[in-house]
């Protein structure tokens, strides 16, 4: 009779045979990076069918522009040509149209595309083009306002914080999250908590929103004669340390309504947040490196959720299981960029890589603020 602990390991093999004996390379992609939704047709011409035709082709290539501008910074778009649709439709895997409404000469609907993304890959890679896919953990932002010597924060007449719930909604790596200001949100940080730093009530008001990252930004307008500014001290924290603190100034005239102006400050920086995200991770494909880690689960829906999220990490190319027993699994990880990037993409997926004595040890949190 075998003993209970091979049985076990014994089932273990049976049940993890398709990954033991895969073949193809993980190279992680998030399909939900390639997927483009909420794209507004209305269209209008002979006749319905038409119309229809038309709105379908724009949709594709305005589909099109947003995914580049999620995942493109900004100086490599000008590396891409001009695509012709036939080219464009080959890098599309599905369409999904909702809210159709016709007219005999107008067609409204709601489309979104999901991309495919090995082909967009090879697309872009063909243009030398760089770009990025690892999506970041949302970011809680908490604008502060400074007027007539108090701090607003929840305060309705903030217009700091009306200009970031009044920003247009935009494909992005990066989710942005605006509280919106419940008695639950008032409870867990005031401004002057904010504004100190502090840590406890900063990390509060991040996992309230299920994340562990705060963007503290500070706005304090002042007049001239002629213009007005706004200085914004933007902070953020991120595993209870503040970091990458940095002051912009936004200039505007007296004329211009100030919310407005508000509003395209708060635009800038959520830009600028974007496109810093995107330069971090920007898929090295020409640096190639492989890492031995050593992961110690506690049994087997643990270790399928590891397997399932490093298969999810766009850095990573592949992922070999090199041993595995009742307690612990031996991955090889071949990925692009360094190490630091690596752990930057592990960490969105509550992933990180801790020493070990002779393989560097993989962890799982399920605690956004664990200390261990």
């Amino acid at each position: 009779m075998p003993s209970t602990s091979n049985f076990r390991l014994l089932v273990y093999l049976i049940l993890l045979s398709p990954i033991l004996w895969n073949p193809f390379p993980s190279f992680g992609v998030q399909y939900s990076v390639y997927s483009v939704k909420g794209i507004l047709l209305d269209e209008t011409a002979e006749s319905a069918a038409a119309a229809r035709d038309i709105a379908l082709a724009k949709g594709h290539f305005m589909a099109y522009r947003r995914l580049i501008d999620k995942i493109v910074p900004i100086q490599e778009k000008a590396k891409l040509n001009n695509l012709a649709f036939s080219d464009l439709v080959e890098l599309v895997s599905a369409i999904e149209i909702d809210k159709e409404k016709t007219s005999p000469v107008r067609y409204l609907a709601s489309l979104k595309v999901q991309f495919n993304p090995i082909l967009v890959r090879h697309h872009l890679r063909n243009s030398r083009v760089r770009f990025a896919e690892t999506m970041r953990k949302p970011l809680v932002i908490l604008p502060v306002y400074r007027a007539q010597a108090t701090l607003q924060l929840w305060d309705k007449a903030n217009l700091w914080i009306k200009a970031w719930r009044k920003l247009s909604k935009n494909d992005s790596l990066v989710s942005l999250i605006v509280p919106k200001g419940t008695n639950a949100d008032i409870a867990q940080i005031s401004p002057e908590q904010a504004v100190s730093g502090n840590k406890e009530r900063l990390n509060a008001i991040a996992k309230r929103y299920g994340t562990i990252n705060v963007l503290l930004a500070i706005a304090e307008l002042k007049k001239t004669r002629d213009k007005i500014i706004i200085k914004v001290t933007i902070s953020q924290l991120d595993h209870r340390q503040i970091n990458n603190t940095l002051i912009l100034n936004f200039h505007g005239t007296l004329k211009e309504d100030l919310l407005k102006f508000l509003i395209r400050a708060a635009g800038a920086i959520r830009k600028d947040i974007e496109e810093t995200w995107k330069q971090k991770n920007i898929l090295r494909f020409g640096e190639k490196r492989e890492l031995l880690v050593r992961f110690f689960h506690r049994g087997l829906p643990e270790f399928h959720s590891v397997t399932r999220k490093l298969n999810l990490v766009a850095a990573i190319e592949r992922v070999d299981l090199l041993s595995l027993s009742l307690e612990e699994a031996l991955f090889r990880l071949k990925y692009f960029g360094d190490e630091a990037q690596l752990e930057l993409a592990l960490s969105q997926h509550d992933l990180k890589l801790n020493k070990g004595i002779k393989f560097r040890r993989l962890k799982q949190s399920t605690d956004f603020f664990d200390k261990k």
